[in-house]
């Protein structure tokens, strides 16, 4: 267990030294054909998006309820339904944006293709959709509407300690409409489409359970900026 102890700390301390990020889970099913768990967990997402005039950081808080569906062996459906804010650094003529907690949901399927030796081989794609948000200052307003994001990506995984620890590459797209109104000059005003800087990231977790039934996990991932995620759920 020292090992699962040792690589619980890591992801903990570069999670709370960063930021929280929604987290992907092994690929393996945590429930099997027919049995459902329920759970809740806590995000904070973090990357750079370009806004077309200019490219900055952005982020997000998200709270979340979560349900699991085993469909087939060592296959999975989840459904997560929660709240989240949104903020963009600078982005109000120097001050910074944030939008008060909206709605969102993610629908997401994920499974194993491989058992090896040494790795298990796994993968999953999750879309989410997210409310609208609204901030402003005397001299500026921003809006963020419409909202989506798709990731999808490989896992490789292996049982150690009792603890499943999981790593790989994921492809991530998150794009939302936006109007940006200057109060002082009507000229400067715009709007279109804000995306995410860059496609490619990498993410490494562990999930355990922590008692019969009651399984936990903590996950980190990088894209632009470093971010983590984590979750508790009971299984039925």
């Amino acid at each position: 267990m020292k090992t699962v102890f040792a690589l619980s700390a890591l992801l903990f301390f570069l999670g709370t030294t960063y930021a929280f990020a929604g987290q992907f889970g092994p690929a393996e099913a945590q429930v099997s054909p027919g049995q459902f768990s329920l759970g809740a967990g806590a995000f904070r997402y973090s990357d750079k998006w370009d806004f077309e005039k200019f490219t900055t950081d952005a982020n997000q808080t998200q709270f979340f309820v979560q349900a699991d569906v085993g469909l087939y062996p060592s296959t999975e459906a989840y459904l997560r339904i929660g709240g989240a804010d949104a903020g963009v650094d600078d982005a109000l003529g120097g001050s910074n944006f944030r939008g008060g907690y909206a709605p969102y949901g993610t629908l997401g399927l994920k499974g194993l293709f491989h058992r090896g030796k040494y790795l298990d081989v796994g993968g999953f794609v999750e879309g989410s959709y997210f409310g609208s948000y609204s901030d402003s200052t005397p001299s500026a307003k921003l809006n963020l509407d419409k909202a989506f994001a798709v990731n999808a990506g490989l896992t490789f995984e292996k049982e150690i300690e009792g603890a499943c620890l999981y790593a790989g590459p994921f492809f991530h797209y998150r794009k939302g409409d936006f109007s940006y109104a200057d109060r002082t000059d009507a000229t400067n005003n715009f709007s279109g489409s804000a995306e995410e800087d860059n496609k490619i990231g990498g993410f490494l977790g562990i999930r355990w359970i922590a008692m019969q039934d009651i399984v936990v996990e903590l996950e980190t991932q990088l894209r632009n900026n470093l971010s983590f995620g984590g979750g508790i759920s009971f299984i039925y």
